[in-house]
């Protein structure tokens, strides 16, 4: 790789951050590009997997339901090609996300209490490696008016994927406990790794940040096993300790939920997955909440 390349991507990656970092500072009424000191602004969550069928959109879908109780969520859908978040959540969405510029006009209300900006779909649309800059932009404009915004972002380890985990203020892979899936997983943090340390960030960094949800789980034994399986080997050879966020539980429920498009946690609420992706959700916006409380606390201390 040229010297050239190495500097395109690093200056490209610390743009990244930088959008989204000066999007959560921006005062919502403020068209300048550049960060000031505002009001507390909400956490960018990035949900990515490393194949397909692990329950990525779903495990999304519901986590914006739980959250939408006591927060204010945007569920952004970046599966661009063959987005399909609309349908578990039972809306029409009239725009999408790449065809259509301005994040605010392009959201659409859902009935469980987050706004849905649907992915770009059929022949033609794919994930533009260049494109993860334009989607930060819009990342951080939601951001400065939501408490979170969660991106499910498409399966796979492009340029795409990675460079918006590496952006996001929170990044989880889901996973199951088959081996191929876990492979897949470790793929991913390989390639945000080397993403990272090609761009001069430091993947060092990002370790805090990294979060796995088990889904299919036979019990919380089995995904507590799995997590543990990759912690140790992205440990050994990454140098990074992933989280875990949650262990889904196996349940015959989430598919009856899909085939009414909607959330688990809505139409199922006593089921044992319901209560896990709960869980998560809980967690999730506790870490919201604190981020909150530290901006707001360090606002003080600047003043």
């Amino acid at each position: 790789m040229t010297v050239r390349m190495l500097e395109h991507r690093r200056d490209q990656a610390s743009r990244l951050r930088e959008e989204i970092e000066a999007g959560r500072r921006r005062p919502p009424n403020s068209s300048s590009s550049s960060a000031v000191i505002g009001a507390p602004r909400g956490l960018v969550v990035a949900i990515a997997s490393g194949k397909g069928g692990v329950g990525k959109t779903t495990a999304a879908v519901n986590i914006a339901a739980v959250l939408a109780a006591s927060l204010k969520v945007t569920l952004v859908d970046a599966d661009l090609g063959v987005a399909n978040a609309d349908i578990l959540c039972g809306v029409e969405a009239r725009r999408r996300l790449g065809r259509d510029h301005d994040a605010a006009q392009v959201a659409t209300p859902t009935p469980y209490g987050f706004d849905l900006i649907a992915g770009a779909v059929g022949p033609g649309v794919e994930q533009n490696p260049d494109a993860a800059g334009p989607l930060v932009r819009t990342l951080a404009v939601l951001a400065a008016k939501r408490d979170v915004v969660i991106v499910d972002l498409g399966a796979g380890v492009g340029r795409f994927v990675t460079g918006v985990m590496a952006a996001a203020d929170r990044s989880i892979i889901v996973t199951t406990p088959e081996p191929t899936a876990q492979a897949d997983a470790y793929m991913l943090f390989k390639c945000l790794r080397r993403r990272l340390d090609a761009s001069g960030i430091g993947g060092a960094s990002l370790d805090g940040r990294l979060g796995v949800i088990v889904n299919m789980a036979n019990g919380h034994d089995e995904g507590r096993m799995a997590h543990r399986r990759l912690r140790a080997t992205t440990e050994r050879f990454l140098r990074w300790s992933p989280s875990l966020l949650g262990a889904i539980r196996r349940d015959a429920s989430v598919s009856k939920a899909v085939g009414r498009r909607k959330p688990l946690v809505v139409a199922s609420r006593g089921r044992p997955a319901a209560k896990d992706l709960h869980a998560i959700g809980d967690r999730l916006a506790t870490m919201v909440g604190s981020s909150v409380e530290a901006s707001a606390l360090g606002r003080r201390a600047i003043r």
